[in-house]
């Protein structure tokens, strides 16, 4: 068994889930009364506890597209190479399209979920106060980079993702040449004092990770090398147990550092549910519409339909709708662009 695209979307469900869990119960003390928890730890409920841990999600996500962008521009260089090398035109090409991909996703929930706030109180000329440079930053995803107001803040990722895509290049280089010299520099960047890159050098981390766990293909060697149930699941929640455990270091934390937390999680993930019949099936199928549940979650529980989710009251029926309602959306939204051909739009764009 390979760590393959069904592999893929089996931890990008897993970190669906984890998502919603983070945010549903984020841990505030002013959000403690949303819904009735289980039972308390230390004065906190424990699903606002546990949301913390959930929010290795993001490392999880930035992991997988190391992973797997590692792997299409390999692809990609053996295809256009020329005496060896990739042209940069090339090299252009192949971000362009990437950005493409990701930005029509994106614009696609844009235009259906940011004129809905008319509907629910929240208009768009409202929140961008009439200035269309506010219009435009949020329309690019790049809102949290100027410090303008958004309709989603959770499109903060969306600054990170283009970042990373634009640096893509420079950082197979490094990584052809070195991966130590590669993991060496994004660790380091950690501790380093850089006032307008703080929160890309955090996610830079975990995004390096899963380039050099595809260049060398680690997935695949744990799981040959762990070739019994009984050493699989020892080892997965052993390391499950440390990274989480390392997490609540201080320094650690004080470092951000959820990269070790996420590859851990996605072994649990690979190793073990991987196996599990049904729950598999479920989970992947969560994981293929994860890019679009990520990016019209929030106008969901928080803006549009918080009465309809919170109104559940006990917070797994909580996690549990929310769940649901999000699939269904993420169903209907890939309905709709098959026939509206939105899909056709990137065939004619990417040629």
């Amino acid at each position: 068994m390979s760590f393959d695209k069904r592999q893929t979307n089996i931890a990008k469900g897993i970190a669906i889930l984890l998502l919603l869990w983070h945010h549903l119960f984020y841990n505030k003390p002013e959000r403690y009364s949303d819904f009735v928890s289980l039972f308390y730890f230390k004065s906190v409920p424990i699903e606002c506890f546990f949301a913390d841990f959930c929010k290795v999600c993001v490392s999880i996500f930035l992991l997988l597209s190391g992973y797997g962008l590692y792997k299409s521009f390999e692809k990609f260089e053996r295809t256009y190479s020329v005496n060896g090398k990739l042209p940069i035109k090339k090299q252009v090409v192949f971000v362009k399209n990437h950005l493409l991909k990701l930005m029509l996703g994106f614009w696609f929930i844009y235009l259906i979920f940011v004129p809905m706030g008319i509907l629910f109180g929240r208009p768009f000329w409202e929140v961008y106060e009439f200035n269309p440079l506010y219009f435009i930053t949020d329309f690019f995803g790049l809102s949290s980079l100027f410090g303008t107001p958004t309709m989603n803040p959770t499109w903060w990722y969306m600054r990170i993702a283009i970042g990373l895509y634009l640096l893509l290049p420079v950082l197979y280089k490094v990584l052809k040449y070195s991966a130590e010299l590669l993991l060496s520099i994004s660790f380091f960047a950690l501790i380093l004092p850089l006032p307008y890159f703080e929160r890309f050098k955090i996610w830079l981390f975990p995004f390096v990770l899963g380039l050099c766990f595809s260049k060398y293909n680690l997935f695949d060697k744990f799981e040959k090398r762990l070739n019994s149930g009984i050493k699989k699941i020892s080892v997965c929640f052993l390391v499950v147990a440390i990274t989480a455990y390392l997490r609540q270091n201080p320094f650690y934390a004080k470092l951000n550092i959820d990269a070790f937390f996420a590859v851990a999680v996605v072994l649990f993930a690979f190793l073990l549910l991987s196996k599990i019949p049904v729950l598999n099936k479920v989970i992947e199928e969560l994981g293929k519409y994860s890019a679009q549940i990520f990016m019209f979650h929030t106008f969901i529980y928080s803006y549009y339909f918080k009465n309809l989710i919170y109104g559940c009251k006990y917070s797994l029926l909580i996690f549990v709708v929310m769940t649901i309602v999000c699939y269904i959306i993420a169903r209907l939204l890939e309905w709709l662009k098959h026939i509206v051909r939105y899909d056709k739009l990137l065939i004619k764009l990417t040629k």
